[in-house]
């Protein structure tokens, strides 16, 4: 049976979310997160989501993210590839990956990641050890590895607030830190500390909480001099409420426990209201350290990938 190759139709939803289920079965999604986090993303395109079909029956599909508004439209993303197992190793993998760097050298892009699109990616690289055949087929076509990072977890059904941290937050609040869940009033303090001090699509995921009117059950924040110094917040990139993350200190008071006291404040917070386990998908190695300090382990290691093309 011949295989065709085409761009993505709404109708085939369903077909995508069951061969993504069956095949990447260590990354589930469901139909809402699907909805709401890539077919709703501004930046997507049904061009750079290719499918691949046997007559009527979706058979793989490839799925890329090119940003439609930056200044850096020089880059894509490939969010995703996979193909039915019954079809694989013979070449719709590779056809899949050809119409995408197709297109994309079309489109002048000159830089290829493999995963870690911000906010809503879904691998921040490769995950060898549950997906073995992912990395070679990636070096097949031109990628290579810039580094590692560390997805982890928590697992708060024991979980006990560490003494040791109540010395530490006590000694902050005699030195004048507060620690409390988001209130409004902070709202333009928080952003502002976001938009100047961390990454710019940091300060869009927080604004969704407190548009969505959620901040109060997922951020948690720091104080000095009435100020925003500090946040951890959890669901902020893709509605999981107990995905942790983005978390930040500003600079001018690092290093003197405000990230641990916030962390378990968060924990804390966490446990109490129902969650069994929190997680993240990707930190580096500095920061990996810090959180298995705070009792976390890893639970998934990814190579991160990239492809520079030639020019045209």
């Amino acid at each position: 049976m011949e295989t065709t190759i085409e761009s993505f139709h709404p109708s085939r939803i369903d077909e995508v979310l069951a061969l993504w289920n069956q095949t990447l079965g260590f990354d589930p999604i469901t139909r809402p997160s699907f909805i709401r986090n890539h077919l709703g993303d501004p930046n997507f395109d049904p061009n750079l989501f290719l499918v691949a079909h046997d007559e009527l029956t979706l058979i793989g599909f490839v799925y890329a993210i090119q940003k439609k508004s930056s200044n850096r439209n020089d880059i894509a993303w490939i969010q995703c590839l996979c193909v039915d197992a019954k079809h694989r190793r013979q070449g719709v993998a590779s056809r899949l990956m050809e119409g995408l760097l197709n297109e994309l050298d079309a489109r002048n892009v000159r830089r290829i990641v493999a995963g870690k699109y911000s906010p809503t990616y879904l691998f921040p690289g490769i995950d060898e050890a549950h997906y073995p055949d992912a990395l070679p087929f990636f070096q097949k076509f031109g990628f290579v590895s810039t580094g590692e990072s560390f997805g982890m977890l928590m697992n708060l059904v024991p979980y006990v607030y560490p003494a040791s941290v109540q010395v530490t937050k006590s000694r902050l609040l005699v030195r004048g830190y507060a620690f409390t869940n988001f209130e409004q009033g902070y709202a333009s303090r928080l952003i502002h500390l976001l938009e100047t001090q961390f990454k710019p699509s940091w300060a869009g995921t927080i604004r969704k909480l407190i548009e969505n009117g959620n901040a109060d059950r997922t951020i948690h924040i720091a104080i000095f001099n009435d100020d925003v110094v500090g946040f951890t917040s959890r669901s902020g990139i893709d509605g999981d409420l107990d995905r942790f993350g983005p978390f930040g200190i500003h600079p001018e008071h690092r290093n003197q426990g405000l990230g641990e006291v916030l962390f378990h404040e968060t924990m804390l917070y966490m446990r109490d209201h129902g969650s069994t386990h929190a997680f993240f998908k990707s930190t580096d190695a500095k920061a990996c350290r810090f959180y298995q300090r705070q009792g976390m382990v890893v639970d998934r290691v990814f190579t991160e990938m990239e492809c520079l093309r030639d020019k045209q």
